[in-house]
């Protein structure tokens, strides 16, 4: 039995203590149970890439597509690399990387990195962002491109800034690190830095530039608000086309037979949103987390949600069909069945999950276009007999066992098949079912995978050093299981969970301790009187310099007296390809190595608004220069496209067909 599952089952006779006054709690503290706004979504993978959700002590090989919120762990083997992106910012891990997010939600993105590589790419800066390694705390305080790597024995965090400026926190200092500079911390208790130009770029930053520069030419940002997260995937993989009712929608340009969205991937659970769809498309993540879908011209399109709105994540934007379970109401061969289908435009997403009217109302407004007041009708159950445009579309509905639904098996290979009678008769809920989840629930599908990789047993509970304090480690999955199954099967509201943490083992972060002050200014004004950003000094260990004291509020990334601060709108990195002959993947950072000098010119990289800006102009760039990305057309600078006249909404109530996944 391992340490975990020692622990979870020395206190499970105290779960049944917090079960019932937390369903007392339920319902009084919905107000302050509002789930994050935004999650991270794990998207591109590249060999072998391993992830251990919140709660759980196992792994299982990670899935495109995942979302991934406060607690998971990811590792990334030897040659191999992720990317996750996060709203304003991308963050990408190279080989032998250890990650995760300490905290994650509309204001915060902590991540703790345990060992191996790490960059960030800022688009554009409106929240607190934090990478806590096991000797330095590193906040990153502008738009811009960064880079940490921490050595195996993690005594040493080496820093890039390509654009933007950081400060890093260590053995009570603060130092700063501007464009074009890399600096070494090396020690924990007693921290010495030692600065130089940054050099030239290698092969996992040439990867990362070309990554960002695809992204932000997308067209998509022409018809999607800035938060939703993956539409720059869109362009490649279907069409545009303006709609009398709904504006511009997408469609996939190539579907299997018999395709329909929310159909071809799986479910899983995640805290606590409950029920989750990760879908199997390259493509599939901002269809099914945002907007709607309807059929047009005979094809199912994906209608975003209004460009100007802050896009609000949602696990699955489904109806669901025969209450709970499926099969007990409608009769599914009496197999207990679950089935749903895709939600139309207008019509109102209603969480199972505890949460306010206000959430309900944003997550709505937001995914679209809907009043307000219809929101809350719908929310106070002041509206009956609710209408789905989808309910009736040809194969719009998918149902699978409850099996099936709980182990995170693919749907489209074991969707059950159902008659016109079945579909006809059965009732339709906006609120997903009661189920209970099991452990693989959030493995997700690559629980039983082959080849599952793990880090190394010294960086699973390594501790990392922070400056923002980070909420209570993960509740145990057992735990909140026992909790979920006397809910009947609904998720907890976030106090409840909280709740619990404290039968919840400990973090592994140490707070960075606060030391006298002698001076006024921080880091970073000590630092610009060191020398210039375009040519800074390279120095040995830096003097022993007080840090200044922390901010009142966690959520603000600088410290209390910063005098300077990068200007956000024009600053961004210059990252040119790598020199030919590099390899795609042999990008291990080292900490032991300096890279050649070299400088780059400054540009802009934040989308301001609600579409890509004009990149500023450059000045005349040296022999390591990043080109600026083209600016991708929008309905106020070009000719939108070429208009497809879309035939009305397809209504039928023909059954729907046996999905085989051929």
């Amino acid at each position: 039995m391992s340490t975990f599952e020692a622990h979870s089952a020395s206190i499970m006779s105290k779960v049944a203590l917090l079960i019932l006054p937390l369903a007392w709690a339920g319902v009084s503290l919905a107000d302050d149970s509002d789930p994050a706004g935004r999650v991270a979504r794990l998207g591109l993978l590249q060999g072998q890439v391993s992830i251990e959700p919140a709660g759980l002590d196992d792994w299982a090989a990670a899935d495109g597509n995942r979302p991934v919120t406060s607690g998971d762990k990811i590792w990334t083997d030897a040659d191999s690399r992720a990317e996750l992106s996060i709203g304003s910012s991308v963050v990408r891990l190279a080989s032998s990387t250890g990650f995760s997010f300490l905290n994650l939600d509309e204001h915060i993105a902590q991540m703790q990195v345990t060992a191996g590589t790490v960059s960030v790419h800022v688009r554009s800066m409106s929240d607190t962002l934090e990478l806590d390694t096991p000797n330095v705390a590193v906040a990153l305080l502008g738009p811009g491109d960064y880079r940490v790597e921490v050595n195996d024995a993690g005594d040493a965090t080496v820093v890039k800034v390509s654009g933007g400026t950081a400060e890093v926190t260590g053995g009570g200092q603060d130092f700063a690190i501007h464009p074009q500079q890399l600096a070494t911390f090396t020690g924990t208790d007693n921290v010495s830095e030692d600065v130089a130009s940054l050099g030239a770029p290698d092969a996992f930053d040439s990867w990362a530039y070309d990554r960002d520069r695809q992204a932000q030419a997308a067209e998509a940002w022409s018809y999607v608000s800035p938060d939703v997260v993956g539409a720059e995937d869109l362009d490649q993989n279907g069409t545009w086309q303006p709609t009398p009712d709904d504006g511009y929608v997408w469609a996939p340009n190539t579907v299997a037979v018999g395709w329909a969205p929310y159909r071809f991937g799986h479910w899983m659970w995640m805290t606590p949103w409950g029920w989750t769809w990760v879908d199997a498309a390259p493509w599939g993540y901002a269809p099914f987390h945002y907007g709607r879908w309807a059929t047009f011209g005979g094809r199912w399109c994906w209608v975003p949600g209004p460009r100007r709105e802050n896009a609000v994540y949602a696990p699955a934007l489904v109806a669901w069909v025969g209450g709970s379970p499926f099969g007990a109401s409608a009769g599914v061969a009496g197999t207990g069945g679950v089935a749903w289908f895709p939600l139309g435009p207008r019509e109102v997403y209603v969480p199972a999950y505890p949460a306010s009217q206000t959430y309900v109302r944003n997550i709505n407004t937001s995914n679209t276009t809907v009043s307000a007041a219809y929101v809350t009708n719908v929310y106070n159950h002041a509206v009956s007999n609710l209408r789905f445009v989808n309910r009736n579309a040809p194969g719009a509905i998918t149902a699978v066992s409850q099996t099936v639904f709980t182990t995170a098996q693919p749907v489209a290979r074991n969707a059950v098949r159902l008659g016109a009678t079945e579909t006809a008769t059965a009732t339709v809920s906006a609120t997903a079912p009661p189920i209970t989840p099991e452990k693989q629930s959030l493995l997700g599908a690559g629980a039983s995978g082959p080849g599952i990789r793990r880090p190394p047993a010294v960086l699973q509970n390594r501790v990392v050093l922070a400056r923002t304090p980070p909420p209570p480690a993960p509740v145990p999955f057992a735990l909140q299981q026992e909790a979920i199954r006397a809910n009947a099967g609904r998720p907890l509201a976030r106090s409840e969970v909280a709740a619990m943490r404290i039968l919840a083992p400990a973090a592994h972060v140490r707070m960075a301790a606060p030391a006298a002050r002698t001076e006024t200014n921080t880091g970073m004004v000590r630092a610009a009187a060191r020398g210039s950003p375009a040519a800074p000094a390279i120095s040995g260990s830096a003097p022993n310099r007080p840090r200044a004291d922390a901010p009142a509020t966690p959520a603000a990334p600088a410290r209390q007296g910063q005098q300077m601060r990068e200007p956000e709108a024009t600053i961004r990195s210059d990252r040119p390809p790598a020199a030919l002959g590099e390899p795609a993947i042999d990008d291990r950072g080292r900490t032991d190595v300096a890279r050649p000098a070299g400088s780059a010119p400054q540009q802009d990289s934040s989308r301001g608004g609600d579409r890509p800006a004009v990149p500023v102009k450059a000045a005349p760039a040296p022999e390591y220069s990043r080109p600026a990305p083209s600016v991708p057309p929008s309905p106020d600078n070009a000719p939108p496209p070429k208009p497809a006249k879309p035939a009305a909404h397809a209504t039928s109530s023909a059954p729907m067909e046996r999905n085989t996944g051929k």
